[in-house]
């Protein structure tokens, strides 16, 4: 199960765990939990959890009367909670104020510190004097600061003008020059015009019923445009579809806008020191960028119930995304890296501390109303210690991936198919699609490879398989590489979010076909990894003598964490070569040696 996984996870990150494990020896811990006066105290190893999960752990527990909507229903492979009602009473202090708190061993979500800043029990690991305990069962008994509560509720009521759960109607305000979105063409080219394409009878009602909403608010408009492209339907969460446009003809001859896209390492790297969050989700963000008067009629759909086009800006067009960046990047330039992170519609407003939070929040809505960006209330989380992000779950203790996408990632299964049989063998054949597949799978876990020490060298198998020349055949070593990576994904570590201001270790090692680096830093936790980076070596690189391998592990760690290390106070690497000591003191070195000390002298 997943949360069991994930309490195993984070036990295993906490420091001599592993070590202990791989002894075969017992890391033993003993929290001090206070129970009730009144209570009837009980004591001893719980036998009824799987010993993968609390063999490490020695908890005093209670049987306790408790309604069946509390209690977590854990289970796993090799053990289950024998009774559903044996949960454990933990007396603590939560914003300052006692509480007992129910828990069971295999609720999960993110580590936070002794204090217990939680605001769901649900949402929040336990730790007792520096030492992991257990995590927080799906009860929700735990208190809230009443001053947040407060804050938040005031916050709502001050903007309810912009939180709005559907767009009101109306014109599209340009906000500033070069607010809107513009579709070039190349020259030369005809407009495309596509014929109705047929759908479904059940979405045809949906259709009808979208074109007539939107229609209503201002954003559709009849159309005699020679422009045309026909529409089709994409799922929602929640059985709703969503009236998406086919505008591959018109993205063939439009001229590309070359807008940089962030990359999510910097994105996620800037909240660091964060303890407050809030997030914000705006209100069909596409829908409140207008298109340029001159550019509208490009924006034609042929339907069933006429030719209309869009007044804003619609999904499906090729430069919407850069636009949308454009538009965010502009209304809030001064706001960005200072107190707020935006990547389309996703926005993440940070704060060390509640008070400057609050004041962060109001300065933020406040310039959505002065250019009328509406915000949806439901996915609105104000005020909160720990928030997903691009995939990610940040909090005051570091970095980690979120459940969905773990449970994506296992859910994966290897692309092969089992064909016809020769006697009791079945004769095992590549699936159609498998170069597809695989390179789908190694996208989605590529992402995450920052918290997967030697990535490439446990993928090394996988890769193999997509070179251009290469026969696409499963064997027992790539279902190896395969179960590795998923398992790793499963067991990634929290990482923590590198300060810039903090000197770094860098632990660099390089073998006959792979390097690998990791940055280490102590954030007052003691040397803890901020990520993991290695190389595959091509055939050239191998042939390299081991010291120049060494050195260009250093010079291939100091690349990829450039932004990092430069400008930090002290930098110290940390190398198994001993050689390299004198590398800099060498009175002759080749071509590239001087290249790369030219490089490391930066």
């Amino acid at each position: 199960m997943e949360s069991v996984a994930q309490g195993q996870r984070d036990r295993r990150s906490q420091p001599g765990v592993k070590e202990a494990e791989a002894q075969g020896t017992s890391v033993e811990s003993t929290p001090k939990i206070n129970q009730p006066e009144d209570a009837t105290e009980a004591s001893g190893r719980v036998e009824s959890i799987s010993e993968e999960v609390l063999s490490s752990l020695t908890l005093q527990f209670q049987q306790m009367d408790t309604p069946s909507e509390h209690i977590a229903q854990m289970q796993s492979q090799t053990a289950q909670l024998k009774s559903q009602k044996k949960l454990l009473l933990y007396k603590g202090k939560v914003y300052g104020q006692s509480t007992h708190i129910l828990v069971d061993p295999g609720a999960t979500s993110s580590f936070i510190d002794s204090e217990l800043h939680v605001e769901q029990c649900n949402a929040a690991q336990l730790e007792v004097d520096g030492e992991l305990v257990f995590t927080a069962s799906d009860t929700d008994t735990t208190m809230e600061d009443p001053e947040v509560t407060a804050a938040r509720d005031q916050m709502r009521e001050d903007f309810s003008d912009i939180f709005q759960e559907d767009l009101p109607a109306g014109h599209r305000p340009e906000r500033f020059e070069g607010g809107y979105h513009r579709i070039d063409i190349e020259p030369g080219h005809k407009p495309p015009s596509q014929p109705v394409r047929t759908i479904p009878v059940p979405m045809m009602e949906e259709l009808k019923r979208q074109i007539i909403k939107y229609v209503d608010l201002g954003i559709l408009r009849p159309s005699s445009s020679p422009y045309g492209c026909p529409i089709i339907f994409a799922p929602k969460p929640g059985g709703k579809w969503r009236m998406c446009c086919d505008y591959r003809a018109l993205n063939n001859i439009t001229i590309k806008d070359t807008y940089p896209l962030p990359p999510h390492d910097t994105l996620l790297e800037q909240l660091k020191g964060a303890r407050w969050f809030s997030r914000f989700d705006f209100n069909q963000f596409f829908h409140q960028i207008p298109i340029h008067p001159d550019d509208i009629h490009k924006t034609a759909i042929r339907t069933r119930y006429g030719s209309y086009e869009w007044t804003v800006m619609p999904f499906g067009l090729t430069n919407a995304p850069a636009t949308a960046l454009r538009v965010g990047n502009r209304a809030f330039f001064d706001f960005i890296d200072r107190f707020l992170v935006i990547f389309m519609d996703d926005t993440i407003v940070y704060s060390p501390d509640f008070d400057s939070h609050v004041s962060h929040v109001r300065q933020f809505l406040q310039r959505c109303r002065e250019h009328q960006f509406f915000i949806r209330p439901s996915k609105v989380e104000l005020f909160v210690r720990s928030i997903d992000f691009i995939g990610h779950h940040i909090s005051e203790a570091g970095l980690s991936i979120i459940e969905d996408r773990i449970r994506a990632v296992m859910a994966i299964q290897p692309p092969v198919s089992y064909g016809p049989t020769v006697g009791k063998q079945p004769l095992r054949r590549m699936a159609k699609d498998g170069k597809s597949s695989l390179r789908s799978f190694l996208g989605m876990v590529g992402q995450f490879r920052r918290f997967i020490p030697k990535f490439s060298k446990v993928a090394e198998p996988l890769n193999r398989l997509l070179k251009d020349n290469a026969e696409f055949v499963w064997e027992s070593e790539q279902q190896q590489a395969f179960d590795n990576l998923k398992s790793a994904i499963c067991n990634a570590p929290v990482l923590q979010l590198p300060d810039q201001k903090l000197p770094s270790i860098m632990e660099v090692d390089g073998s006959g076909t792979h390097v690998g680096q990791v940055i280490l830093q102590d954030q007052g936790k003691g040397m803890k990894p901020c990520g993991y980076h290695s190389v595959t070596l091509s055939d050239t690189q191998r042939r390299w003598p081991i010291p120049e391998i060494e050195l260009f592990a250093i010079v291939e760690g100091f690349r990829f964490f450039r932004h990092i290390l430069l400008g930090a106070p002290e930098t110290i690497v940390r190398s198994d070569h001993q050689p390299l000591v004198y590398f800099q003191t060498k009175s002759t070195l080749s071509p590239k040696q001087a290249r790369w000390l030219d490089e490391l002298s930066e």
